[in-house]
């Protein structure tokens, strides 16, 4: 509470959990694929996804976890951590890159 990590913004999911992921180029963790300061489109499910002109903003990454993720297939997360969309969302991907990301 202190840190401030339980805050919830309108609009805006949970703050992500450091899920440990297994991507094409080996082990990894969410929190080591946001290090670039970027926004991040995690696809657990396989699927490639477009991130349109944004490549510059936001990073796409397919990995697979054993962990819990709520039943999302793909994550949209922001650049300081907080989940922006999620396929759980019901709305477009592309609704929330361009409210995000331009």
């Amino acid at each position: 509470m202190k840190s401030g990590l339980d805050t919830r913004y309108p609009g805006v999911g949970p703050r992500m959990i450091d899920l440990e992921l297994t991507t094409g180029s080996g082990p990894t963790r969410v929190s080591r694929l946001m290090h670039s300061g970027r926004g991040l489109l995690l696809s657990l499910d396989g699927r490639q996804r477009s991130v349109g002109h944004r490549s510059d903003r936001v990073e796409h990454v397919v990995a697979k976890t054993d962990e819990d993720v709520a039943g999302a297939e793909a994550l949209l997360i922001r650049p300081d951590g907080y989940v922006a969309w999620s396929t759980t969302d019901g709305g477009p991907l592309e609704t929330a890159l361009t409210r995000w990301f331009g």
